[in-house]
């Protein structure tokens, strides 16, 4: 998460955990996983 590299450049320590938490404080949302389909012959 970008918003983890942020908050440690600027001397803010935080966890995955509490990133998540605070991102669904403020409705901020995470683009989702891109689906690996796979082809079969």
């Amino acid at each position: 998460m970008r918003i983890g590299k942020v908050l440690e450049q600027r001397g803010i320590h935080v966890n995955r955990k509490q990133i998540s938490r605070l991102m669904r404080e403020v409705n901020l949302c995470l683009k989702g996983t891109k689906y690996n389909y796979k082809k079969y012959n």
